[in-house]
């Protein structure tokens, strides 16, 4: 079960999941889509110690990160143990 919350956070306090290669040919099409339609999704993150892990939206981080953009939308996603749930 999860809990959520969205906010807009700095992407200095992002910090990319795991990240696979990125098709250049992708990559050139977000960015394009990113400097005319702005962005329509929010990042998926969860809190990790001092920061917040990205979850869905790497290539995007990068992209936005390039581009100077200083916050960004986010989704909080807080993992609920069974035993903190229903504490």
């Amino acid at each position: 079960m999860t809990d959520r919350s969205s906010v807009f956070l700095p992407l200095t306090q992002l910090v990319p999941g795991r990240t696979r290669p990125i098709n250049p040919h992708y990559q050139q099409r977000l960015e394009a889509s990113l400097r005319t339609s702005g962005l329509l999704q929010p990042f998926i993150v969860f809190a990790q110690d001092d920061h917040y892990e990205i979850l869905d939206g790497n290539v995007r981080f990068h992209i936005l990160r390039q581009m100077g953009v200083a916050t960004v939308p986010c989704l909080i996603i807080r993992f609920l143990t069974w035993e903190n749930h229903y504490a």
